[in-house]
């Protein structure tokens, strides 16, 4: 299982789409929402032999051992042509809450682990138990707190569509998503983890 040497030379020169296999030899991405069969799309080889994807739903790219994924016999044309992609691009879980917006526009203007954080508050009772998608925002959350890392955006002036997107949200979420989205805002993560921590406690009752 994995990539042989040829394997990834052909990745080089025709760019494709890999498929999760295992995380047995990725074990920094325990947790953090990827599992067996999850496809990705092939950027490049890091000097070290892994390679970089790019994943729906997360910021950046991330690294994965060869050992890991499989070429699958699909390419990323053959997913858009087959209408397949849809449901990789726009996933129902991102896109159908009451506010109208979608998980990705706030996702991708935040940093990386609050807005993977806010990604499983905002797909939480649509895809995967509760429980655990609360745990991996929780994850996230005390990640960033711990390694002191940024919580929102450097200058809101920035992106002044960012507040009313905020506001979309504000106005259909309630109880402790309201909090958790209304701190996510002003980029406090204490008050965000308060928030996570108790919808978990209820959701566990």
């Amino acid at each position: 299982m994995g990539l042989s040497a040829d394997d990834v030379k052909k990745l080089v020169e025709n760019v494709d789409v890999l498929r999760i296999t295992s995380l047995k030899h990725s074990n920094h991405l325990q947790g953090v929402g990827l599992g067996v069969g999850d496809i990705g799309l092939f950027k490049c080889v890091s000097p070290s032999g892994d390679l970089w994807l790019s994943f729906i739903g997360f910021a950046l790219p991330l690294r994965i051992s060869p050992l890991d994924v499989e070429l699958p016999n699909i390419t990323w044309d053959d997913l858009k042509t087959a209408n397949k992609v849809g449901n990789v691009n726009h996933p129902k879980h991102y896109t159908s809450d009451e506010c109208g917006v979608e998980a990705i526009e706030l996702t991708s203007l935040l940093p990386n682990c609050i807005g993977n954080a806010l990604k499983y508050v905002w797909r939480c009772g649509k895809k995967d138990d509760s429980v655990q998608e609360l745990k991996k925002a929780l994850w996230y959350v005390n990640y960033s707190i711990d390694n002191d890392l940024p919580s929102t955006i450097d200058d809101l002036s920035d992106t002044p569509h960012f507040e009313d997107l905020i506001k979309k949200v504000k106005s259909s979420w309630v109880g402790d998503k309201y909090v958790f989205i209304d701190a996510v805002y002003w980029g406090d993560q204490q008050l965000m983890k308060t928030a996570l921590e108790r919808m978990i406690s209820e959701v566990e009752k």
